[in-house]
């Protein structure tokens, strides 16, 4: 799953958002997520907190409540990096990063953590991984109190996931999961990043056929996130699905349960959401549609399993091609390119084989 950072690519980016634009006299700006402003001069910042000064006045902020910050000191090639992250440049921003951790900036506290972990993610985005494993590998060794610690946590155990590495996967998630405050028995980093770890690590739970612990922990999910934190209930109630059907535990039940799932986040959209939310939410619909794919395509019975496969395949790779994050959009192109040739229609096969090609060199190679 990814909160776009390819999240575009991963649900992280999705979640937590890092300004672009030059602060106005060169002043630091934060943003909270109950559009406040405040214009200063921000002298520390941690995954907990922000530490800031207005005039002779000196304070902090949880970040908790950050939802934005514009640095006033933001070299000219960081700023262009952002530009071209955002319009899914990968390449290009990549080279304005590397360039922009040679700037001499005095608060390094902020320029080298932040350009590292959205280096990782251009990279994830290119399919490198080895390179997006580094930045993120290094990140939460140099700066184990950076703002990015979790997110890059999340990211290392993301690409973990990928290759099957499931205890390292497991190992990076608990990094974010077992940080308790004492006092408030609240995880010290930002709830959604929190719940999003607990949510991930149910893949590795899976992928060491694990099933009853990963059902208890979504089912955990589903309860404490319904009410205020809508799109991860709906992300463990698409993963509560999926391990209905891969498990074995009951196949019909597992594909109902996407069906409605499908219904509650497009019904979602339809209602007064911010746009970063109606994306995330889409994002559920793409993962559910892949799911439904992959259920009658390993698990279905008779001769049309193949055929219901393909449509689910083709509603990501077609209709919603626009809202599904890098890796939904290549799972679906594959997999569609693998039922066109099972059914016999090698042209259609060999053209969606070519767009995955064209679109996304670096997953088809490692396809």
């Amino acid at each position: 799953m990814r909160l776009q950072i390819a999240m575009a690519g991963s649900i992280v980016a999705g979640l937590l958002l890092c300004g672009t634009a030059a602060a106005q006299g060169g002043k630091d700006r934060i943003k909270t997520v109950d559009n406040k402003f405040f214009t200063g001069t921000i002298s520390e910042e941690s995954y907990e907190k922000v530490t800031y000064k207005v005039g002779d006045v000196q304070a902090s902020l949880s970040q908790q409540r950050v939802a934005e910050i514009t640095w006033g000191d933001m070299p000219a090639d960081y700023h262009t990096a952002e530009l071209h992250r955002k319009r899914g440049e990968y390449a290009e921003a990549v080279e304005r990063y590397l360039k922009a951790l040679g700037s001499p900036v005095g608060r390094d506290f902020w320029l080298k953590p932040y350009t590292m972990f959205f280096l990782g993610t251009c990279y994830t985005n290119l399919g490198e991984l080895a390179k997006a494993e580094e930045q993120f590998a290094q990140l939460t060794k140099d700066y184990p109190m950076a703002r990015f610690f979790p997110d890059a946590n999340i990211e290392l155990g993301r690409i973990y996931l990928k290759q099957s590495k499931w205890d390292a996967a497991a190992a990076a998630f608990k990094v974010i999961i077992g940080k308790i405050d004492p006092y408030t028995g609240r995880s010290v980093f930002k709830d959604e990043l929190y719940y999003l770890a607990r949510l991930m690590n149910t893949d590795a739970l899976v992928g060491k056929k694990q099933y009853d612990q990963a059902v208890n922990e979504l089912s955990k999910l589903i309860s404490e996130t319904e009410a205020e934190y809508s799109v991860i209930s709906l992300w463990a109630r698409q993963k509560k699905a999926r391990v209905k059907v891969v498990s074995g535990t009951d196949f019909h039940e597992g594909i109902n349960e996407y069906q409605q799932i499908i219904e509650k986040a497009v019904g979602r959209t339809k209602q007064d959401v911010v746009s970063s939310e109606e994306s995330r939410l889409m994002q559920v619909v793409c993962q559910c549609y892949n799911g439904l794919g992959d259920a009658y395509r390993e698990h279905g019975k008779g001769d049309d399993r193949v055929k219901h496969a393909l449509l689910h395949y083709l509603r990501v790779a077609t209709v919603l091609a626009a809202a599904a994050d890098g890796d939904d959009l290549v799972h679906a192109l594959k997999w569609a390119g693998w039922c066109y040739k099972q059914i016999g229609n090698e042209e259609r096969a060999a053209a969606l084989e070519s767009e995955l090609k064209s679109r996304f060199p670096k997953f088809a190679a490692g396809s």
